[in-house]
């Protein structure tokens, strides 16, 4: 496990290429890691997002899904959740797909709440856990700028992970939360729509889209 810290907090100006050869073999290293020690990876590797690298901070948008299946739902909403909507607006087009496609794989393995796709205010707290007093915006909102995305890779991922949310939320949450998604629709897509059905929704792309508002 030394070594792993060893790599995760180098910061010497040649560490990047390590750096992603360390997040390519997560997915072989976190089961024998456990949940403790990649609990206590999770923030070292976080810290990656800040690197001017962006294949580096593309790379970790990748492996995060595998470090998270380690550490659970609350590390993952508690750490990595705030920051990959950060990453969601990144000046690289790659890394806020890889962002999405995060987004996308946490959805479908049940380690986001509802509160976290639908936001505090459309969703409430959530019941399993305390009031910290924290509000959340809510990922489906951050992600709605990125349907009008001028990248059609952005644009698509996008859509995956708002199909990814449709298909663990129920009826009434799939419906509520396509208010959250109206300043990037032409009109109401049906209920379930496919990924064709809701693109054919959207408006059009616009240049200064991967702005977020506030």
């Amino acid at each position: 496990f030394r070594w792993l810290v060893h790599i995760a907090t180098d910061a010497s100006d040649h560490s990047s290429q390590s750096k992603r050869a360390l997040l390519a073999g997560l997915p072989r290293l976190a089961p024998f890691l456990g949940p403790e020690r990649s609990f206590h990876l999770l923030p070292m590797l976080l810290a990656f997002l800040n690197d001017r690298d962006w294949e580096l901070r593309a790379a970790l948008c990748r492996a995060l899904p595998t470090v998270c299946a380690s550490s659970g739902r609350a590390a993952t909403e508690r750490f990595v959740v705030p920051l990959i909507e950060t990453a969601l607006a990144d000046a690289c087009d790659g890394v806020a797909a890889d962002a999405l496609g995060c987004l996308v794989a946490l959805a479908g393995t049940a380690l986001l709440s509802r509160v976290s796709m639908l936001g505090t205010d459309v969703a409430g707290g959530d019941p399993a856990r305390p009031k910290s007093g924290r509000r959340r915006r809510g990922l489906l909102r951050s992600v709605c700028p990125l349907l009008r995305s001028p990248s059609g890779l952005v644009r698509g991922r996008a859509v995956s992970f708002v199909l990814a949310c449709w298909s663990v939320l129920d009826d009434a949450d799939a419906a509520v939360s396509v208010a959250l998604l109206a300043p990037s629709l032409r009109y109401r897509p049906v209920d379930r729509a496919s990924p064709d059905e809701l693109e054919a929704c959207l408006r059009e792309p616009e240049e200064d889209a991967c702005a977020m508002d506030d």
